[in-house]
C-alpha cells in the first residue's frame, strides 16, 4: 500500500517533526522508547515511559537515556546524546495506568517538550506513533492509524507497533500527545466482552488526573512533591 501526501500535508509533517524533540531510549542492556512530559516543573527535563519499563527509582537511576537515536536525511546515524537521571529528582510511577515519570539531569537543549491533551477520542479518529520498534532507529507509524475504542482511561487503535515500542507517544492530527502506548495483541474492548487484534495505550486524561492527585498527596518515594500541583496541565 502506498500513502501519498499532498504537498501542504508533507510540508506540515516535516515542520512538526523538526520541532519535536527526539524520543530518548533507555539503555539498560536494551533500548526502549520514551517521551518527554510537558506541564510539570522544568517540564523539558521530565521523561515519561511505562511502569513495566521502569518500576522504581533505583531502576531509573541505573538506566541511561539516549537522545537523537535516528538517521539523518542521508540515512546516516545522528550523534547520540546520552544522559542520566537527576540525583534525588522527581520520580512518580503508577502501575495501574502503566506509566512512570523521571527527571533527567541534563536533557538535550534541542527540541521542545511535547504538548499533552486530555481528550476522549472519537472512533475512527487518526493517531500516529513515533517509536523505536525493537530498540532500533526512530520510525513513524502513519498507516491504518484509526482509533477503534477510547474512554477516559483507555485508547485502542490499529496504528502499527512492534515489541520495544512501549512508552511511545500517541499523537492526534495536531501532533499533541493523547496517550502513551503500552501493549498490543488480542485485547478486550472494555464493556464488550470481546477481543480484537489492536494496540492500546493509557489516555493522557488519566495520566494528567493521576499526576494532579499525586501532587496533592503527602510526598512519598514514588510521588511528585506538592510544588507541582499547580503546574501540571494538559495544555502546557
Amino acid at each position: 500500500m502506498t500513502v501519498r501526501l499532498e504537498r501542504e500535508d508533507f510540508t506540515r509533517l516535516v515542520s512538526v517533526l523538526r520541532d519535536l524533540p527526539d524520543f530518548a531510549n533507555v539503555r539498560d542492556r536494551r533500548r526502549l522508547v520514551e517521551a518527554a512530559l510537558e506541564g510539570a516543573p522544568r517540564g523539558a527535563d521530565l521523561l515519561m515511559t511505562n511502569h513495566h519499563v521502569i518500576r522504581s527509582r533505583q531502576q531509573a537511576e541505573a538506566a541511561e537515556y539516549d537522545f537523537n537515536y535516528q538517521l539523518d536525511r542521508d540515512g546516516k546515524p545522528c550523534p547520540v546524546i546520552t544522559v542520566s537521571t537527576r540525583a534525588g529528582g522527581l520520580f512518580h510511577t503508577q502501575p495501574e495506568l502503566d506509566y512512570t515519570v523521571v527527571q533527567l539531569a541534563e536533557p538535550p537543549a534541542f527540541g521542545r517538550p511535547l504538548r499533552l491533551r486530555a481528550a476522549v477520542l472519537p472512533r475512527d479518529a487518526r493517531v500516529a506513533i513515533i517509536q523505536h520498534p525493537g530498540g532500533h532507529f526512530k520510525k513513524i507509524s502513519l498507516q491504518n492509524n484509526f482509533v477503534a475504542y477510547a474512554d477516559n482511561r483507555v485508547v485502542q487503535y490499529f496504528t502499527s507497533t512492534e515489541p520495544g515500542s512501549s512508552g511511545s507517544p500517541v499523537f492526534d492530527d495536531d501532533f499533541t500527545v493523547v496517550a502513551i502506548h503500552h501493549s498490543g495483541g488480542m485485547l478486550e474492548e472494555p464493556g464488550s466482552g470481546r477481543r480484537y487484534l489492536r494496540n492500546a495505550g493509557t489516555s493522557m486524561g488519566a495520566v494528567l488526573a493521576d499526576l494532579r492527585q499525586a501532587a496533592r498527596a503527602p510526598p512519598t518515594a514514588t510521588t511528585i512533591p506538592r510544588t507541582s500541583a499547580t503546574t501540571t496541565s494538559a495544555s502546557g
